[in-house]
């Protein structure tokens, strides 16, 4: 039995060395694919590992990770631009606002599916390649069609040269024409689309190259021809503008010469209400051609608004007013009355265009001009009327001469005040209302008293208007809060009763201490200015009385040296003025027994009197003192009056070169005013 089991086990065949490599084959195959299925248990609801999104690796996330990893992605993605060229053109996109976003759901699906949807093969494979290589996920994009073709359309604006032209009716040198439609380049939506979607997915991100192909127009020769027989038909013949009062009524100052009142108006008859004809050649010059969606390829006629504008600028000057507030009315006879507010009347262009397109394809072309209520009032009547303002009160009046750019400033400050209403209890500030004098504001460079010399100021000579309301305010009764007189004495104004005027300093101001609106109205000639003040001081009386002059001083005489005269030669280039003071009281009767006493000192420094004379003639210590030695003179003269060796003219009371006396003497105080 042994023999032959013996002789039985060497008969047996040995394995062959084919089967032993086969097996271990076997074995290093199914290592790699024990390996991949232990992986993919690890991995079982994570992403497997050696994944990426984009450039973001995501293996080993599970679900929850993986979204926020690609929500902050599609925030990093959606900042930045992606650049284009557009033929020989370079621009941008912004992602956002074409709608450009990353698809959540989708890449996800993507990044947990990676590596396990290719079968066992495939799915092995890709274990091995991501042992040496991630897998780099595509990411899933969404983008906003109607976003996209609003900013595709805007890049063909700024990029493409030669686009689909349309046609058009256009006026050229008051000629309608038509400009047929011709083809053009476009952007090509649907593969610029699809560009732009990878572009975005893309880390780092490449510049698109975005196509471009040859588009027809959507209009055709017809329908340009026939608008343009439509534009011709609307501007034939003039079209005449009518007075519009079956809407608005028109302030009376507007209106046409032959409409003279509202109801006369709402009864004429067509040819009464003519307001102006506006010729063919301004329609002309308005007409417009555009493009409609409904029906397609359509065509619209009618007027431009913008450039109606130049042909509506005197149809605004006769029909538009702003708010006119309710105000005091004065009539000759100082008679005060409260006129009615107005609310203010405008014309929109946009309304005249299509009022106007109206109009002209009608028979009679004619249009209603189609006004509108415009603002309101911020001042009504009743409002003025509680204020008892209904007499005058108070008035003054100085004169000046004629014609000079004083005249200018006094005129320019008195029409800014006049109608100004001081309430009960208010202070009205000149300053205050008026502010800086500027050229921009209307005033002109006119003399002034600057640190005691006459020098040229922007504004100059309007103290003359503050001395006349000074008065006004004074005689009126009520409390004068700031008030400073010249610093030197002008006898065109009350002595004493004057009031100089600069900016910021000094100022006018007053108080109305009534129980009563304070109206001022001011009116001038070209010699005078006067202003009134209208309301109820409550029946006051006013006295004024002056002091008699005191502390007189006499003018300073000033020498300028003069080459030019003779040692025995003088001229007078300022008189000058003695300097003095005097006391001005006012005296306030109320109706009611009370009074009310003030006083004041003013005082006026005497004014230079300035002498050219030969250097010679100057003393030492003096200004323009040159030590030099008067020539000899060829022979003396011993006539009355004659020149004195210190340059003063001898004998009482001589005059000047000018026919004027020197150094004149004060002017007499005014007798007290009752």
């Amino acid at each position: 039995m042994r023999e032959d089991g013996f002789e039985q086990a060497k008969r047996r065949p040995r394995a062959s060395g084919g089967a032993r490599a086969l097996s271990v084959l076997l074995v290093v195959l199914a290592l790699p694919l024990l390996a991949c299925l232990v992986d993919l248990v690890r991995h079982r609801g994570l992403v497997m590992r050696g994944v990426r999104v984009g450039s973001v690796d995501v293996g080993g996330f599970d679900s929850a990770q993986l979204r926020a990893a690609l929500d902050t992605l599609n925030e990093r993605l959606r900042t930045e631009a992606i650049s284009v060229v557009v033929g020989q053109a370079r621009g941008s996109l912004d992602p956002i606002a074409l709608g450009l976003a990353l698809d959540r759901d989708a890449t996800e699906a993507r990044a947990l599916s990676a590596g396990r949807d290719r079968g066992v093969v495939g799915n092995v494979l890709d274990w091995a390649g991501r042992l040496l290589h991630p897998t780099a996920v595509v990411v899933a994009v969404s983008i906003d069609a109607a976003r996209t073709e609003s900013e595709l359309s805007g890049l063909e604006g700024t990029t493409i040269t030669q686009p689909p032209f349309e046609g058009a009716v256009v006026a050229r040198a008051g000629v309608l024409e038509a400009e047929l439609p011709r083809p053009g380049l476009a952007i090509d939506r649907a593969h610029t689309a699809e560009l732009l979607m990878k572009a975005f997915a893309d880390e780092p991100r490449a510049t698109v190259v975005v196509p471009t192909v040859t588009r027809e127009p959507m209009r055709t020769y017809a329908v340009v021809a026939a608008a343009l027989a439509r534009a011709k038909e609307l501007t034939r013949a003039p079209v005449t503008l009518l007075l519009p009062f079956a809407a608005v009524e028109i302030a009376p100052a507007k209106r046409a010469r032959k409409a003279t009142a509202p109801d006369r108006a709402r009864k004429a008859t067509a040819p009464e209400r003519v307001l102006l004809t506006l010729p063919a050649s301004a329609l002309v010059a308005a007409i417009r051609s555009r493009l409609v969606v409904e029906p397609p390829g359509g065509m619209e006629i009618d007027f431009d608004p913008a450039k109606l504008e130049p042909a509506l600028v005197r149809v605004r000057k006769l029909v538009e007013s702003g708010a006119v507030n309710a105000h005091f009315g004065v009539d000759a006879r100082d008679h005060v009355t409260i006129v009615a507010a107005q609310r203010g009347v405008v014309l929109s262009s946009e309304k005249m265009a299509v009022a106007l397109t109206v109009a002209a394809a009608t028979p009679a072309r004619t249009l209603e001009v189609p006004v509108e209520p415009g603002a309101e009032p911020s001042v009504e009547a009743p409002a003025l009327a509680v204020l008892g303002v209904d007499k005058l009160v108070g008035r003054f009046t100085t004169r000046h001469p004629c014609c000079t750019p004083r005249v200018d400033n006094i005129h320019r400050i008195a029409d800014m005040i006049d109608g100004v209403v001081v309430r009960p209890g208010e202070t009205f500030s000149v300053n205050g209302h008026i502010g800086p004098r500027t050229v921009a504001g209307g005033f002109l460079a006119a003399p002034t008293i600057v640190l005691g010399e006459m020098e040229d100021t922007i504004g100059g000579g309007i103290s003359q208007f503050a001395t006349t309301l000074f008065n006004a305010v004074f005689y009126g009764g009520y409390d004068i809060v700031e008030r400073t007189p010249h610093s030197f004495y002008f006898d065109r104004y009350p002595m004493g009763h004057e009031a100089t005027l600069s900016f910021p300093k000094p100022d006018l101001s007053f108080k109305n201490d009534s129980s009563a609106g304070l109206l001022i109205k001011c009116s001038y000639t070209k010699t005078s200015i006067t202003v009134k003040l209208y309301g109820d001081n409550g029946g006051r009386r006013v006295t004024r009385r002056l002091s008699p002059i005191f502390a007189v001083v006499p003018a300073p005489i000033e020498h300028i040296a003069d080459v030019t005269l003779e040692p025995d030669e003088e001229k007078v280039e300022e008189r000058g003025q003695y300097g003095f003071t005097l006391k001005v009281a006012r005296r306030i009767d109320f109706a009611d027994g009370a009074h009310k006493s003030e006083e004041r000192k003013v005082v006026y420094q005497p004014r230079p009197r300035r002498v050219r004379i030969h250097p010679c003639k100057i003393a030492e210590g003096e200004k323009g003192y040159s030590g030099e030695a008067c020539p000899e003179p060829e022979a003396e003269s011993e006539a009355e009056g004659a020149v004195s060796g210190d340059g003063a003219v001898s004998g009482e009371g001589a005059r000047s070169g000018d026919g004027k006396s020197d150094n004149p003497a004060p002017p007499n105080a005014a007798p007290p005013l009752e």
